[in-house]
């Protein structure tokens, strides 16, 4: 997964909710564009559950995108 590939998703208006399929099964539903953040080195999405919670996802650990249902696999760019 890449953070353009997020952020497209997460950046598009009007927002739609949408749901990240994590490597370990767990899925996270993001249902506002306020809720996530990517940090500076561009490893972590800072996700804000509800009651104010955080959750840190490492992004090489987000096995897919799905909106409205349909799953969307992001790729990594090579290094150079």
């Amino acid at each position: 997964m890449t953070k353009e590939t997020l952020l497209e998703i997460d950046n598009r208006r009007p927002f739609q909710p949408y749901s990240l399929r994590l490597n370990n099964g767990d899925v996270v539903h993001i249902e506002k564009p306020e809720h996530c953040f990517i940090t500076e080195d561009e490893q972590t999405l800072i996700w804000n559950e509800s009651g104010g919670r955080l959750k840190f996802i490492a992004i090489a650990n987000i096995a897919m995108i799905e909106e409205n249902g349909t799953p969307k696999r992001g790729g990594r760019k090579a290094k150079e």
